[in-house]
């Protein structure tokens, strides 16, 4: 999505909400057998190298919840869009990245911050 939009993304680790229990899984070497299949896309995060030893980063692959409800919606329309998903019932909707201009190594267009 991000390379063929021709745009980079920010997104912030510590913002990203987790089940409970997840960092605890993932610390004891736990993951789905997916999972060293879903981290072969790690190549696409430009710093990966400096953020890859957080826990939550792991979380990021992990098939049952990388970015099964993640949507890109306009930065003028997200708060608005965030409230109206925490007023339906969904209440750990929040902003956890941005959109910015083509990095110039496109093979890297997402940096985690």
């Amino acid at each position: 999505m991000v390379n063929a939009s021709n745009v980079g993304v920010e997104l912030e680790l510590a913002a990203i909400p987790l089940l409970p229990g997840a960092i605890e899984t993932v610390a004891a070497g736990i993951t789905s057998s997916i999972h060293p299949k879903n981290l072969q896309f790690s190549i696409y995060i430009k710093n990966r190298l400096d953020v890859s030893h957080f826990p939550n980063y792991q979380l990021l692959f992990d098939p049952q919840t990388s970015g099964g409800i993640l949507a890109a919606i306009p930065a003028e329309k997200a708060d608005e869009c965030i409230n109206k998903l925490k007023a339906f019932g969904y209440k750990e909707s929040c902003l956890i990245g941005r959109v910015i201009p083509a990095p110039e190594a496109k093979s890297r267009a997402i940096t985690i911050i």
